[in-house]
């Protein structure tokens, strides 16, 4: 090959193994079920450009090359020019848009992702989307001045093709800054204008309002839980255990002595 490869056969642990079968297997039950609660948090590792898969022959093949990043050397069967040549028709960059593989194979880029002039795959920067395949710049970001009235969007996280949904409980004032979580003490609620919220409501006594905090289906989902009480929905502190003797029910700002019998 002209692009000089040295190989190198690796090995991997057991452990290591049965990761990435347990990758694989938790991948594939949040296909089915996105919206399970307890794979959702997996989201980051599944719903990205090349998902786990299982370990292959290739997985234990490492090599090195000196064919330089981002330019693309076909094999030297494919072509006819001699070994180191970087002529346009054994060697040359990897055309806009796309990038190369192993310095062997082009591909395409997909969305969320850039490839600029040099044949370098970038994943799109905060602010920016990639909406197209095969992009050689990012977009910039372009919310509307509604979505940023805490309407719920939001280009902050890196690579991106379309502008994201504000977090639920968060505030989203530009399309490249951290999403503020709402303060101690308020609340947005989701329950009267299909999903959105221009403004933040202020916590009652004997809700609990952590950072973050929002209403979706009833404000009963806000009080202090029973057996606990809140002093002030204002405080950063967590919510207070009734003491022996005392009784607490839902939405409690203080204690009451329990009554006899």
């Amino acid at each position: 090959s002209n692009a000089q490869y040295i190989f190198a056969a690796l090995t991997k642990p057991e452990w290591e193994i049965d990761s990435q079968k347990g990758w694989v297997k938790i991948c594939k039950e949040y296909f089915k079920d996105k919206m399970n609660p307890l794979l959702a948090r997996f989201s980051q590792f599944c719903d990205i450009d090349q998902p786990p898969v299982n370990f292959n022959t290739f997985s234990y093949l490492d090599f090195f090359s000196q064919c330089k990043e981002g330019v693309h050397c076909p094999r030297f069967g494919d072509v006819r020019a001699p070994v180191n040549s970087y002529s346009n028709i054994s060697a040359n960059y990897t055309a806009k848009g796309s990038f190369s593989l192993h310095r062997l194979s082009k591909f395409n880029c997909k969305r969320g992702f850039y490839c600029d002039q040099f044949g370098l795959r970038k994943q799109c920067p905060s602010g920016f989307i990639c909406p197209f395949e095969s992009l050689v710049l990012p977009v910039q970001c372009e919310v509307s001045s509604e979505d940023l009235s805490f309407n719920q969007k939001s280009c902050f996280q890196t690579g991106l093709y379309n502008a994201a949904e504000c977090p639920k409980g968060y505030i989203c004032k530009s399309a490249n800054s951290l999403p503020q979580p709402t303060p101690f003490g308020y609340y947005i609620d989701y329950t009267t204008n299909n999903n959105n919220a221009d403004t933040l409501a202020v916590c009652d006594l004997g809700m609990y309002c952590a950072l973050g905090s929002y209403v979706e289906k009833n404000i009963t989902s806000l009080w202090c839980p029973a057996g606990y009480f809140c002093p002030s929905p204002f405080s950063d502190d967590v919510p207070v255990a009734c003491e022996l003797s005392m009784y607490c029910p839902p939405k409690s700002f203080n204690q009451t002595s329990c009554p006899e019998g």
